[in-house]
């Protein structure tokens, strides 16, 4: 049984420094995996259009996500095999306090998204992630099904997996 008494809320604009610090904690290496995603002014711009969700731990974050309800670009203009039209929400980026990495605190946020999508309606949940991720494993164990690869000119012609969930 876990320790923990996991909560979660859209973010405010007053979490952004936390948010920040939560950022710092994951180290260095890996801001640069997500790049300009993380800059601190992208995020704020990720508040202020409700698109960020923190996960607290009592009164503390624990983690945020970043949800998307954006159609993004590089999954309409590829050759993915989606399950689902539209509308869907993209799960941007995730970022969870090292302290809690070995919590069930990614189920939670996995339980999260299903909410939100049957709330409003969204017929599946969809993410990217780089080759070799070991989050493809826990994506898998929550119900997200492999639906195809994009490559990111603008990233290094990098390679990502695309995944998908219907709720």
């Amino acid at each position: 049984m876990s320790n923990y008494w996991f909560s979660y809320r859209p973010a405010q604009a007053e979490d952004l420094e936390e948010i920040m610090n939560v950022l710092e904690d994951r180290g260095r290496s890996f801001s640069d995996l997500l790049g300009s995603d993380l800059q601190k002014e992208t995020i704020a711009e990720y508040i202020r259009n409700n698109k960020v969700f923190v996960i607290n731990e009592r009164k503390k974050i624990a983690a945020y996500f970043v949800l998307d309800n954006e159609e993004k670009p590089l999954y309409e203009n590829s050759n993915i095999s989606w399950e689902t039209e539209k509308p869907y929400s993209v799960l941007r980026f995730f970022v969870i306090r090292n302290e809690y990495v070995d919590s069930d605190i990614f189920n939670f946020m996995m339980t999260c998204l299903e909410d939100y999508a049957q709330f409003y309606c969204i017929s599946s949940l969809r993410c990217d992630t780089a080759d070799g991720d070991p989050i493809k494993k826990d994506l898998e164990l929550n119900g997200f099904n492999e639906a195809g690869t994009i490559v990111i000119k603008d990233n290094f012609n990098s390679r990502r997996t695309c995944f998908e969930k219907i709720v």
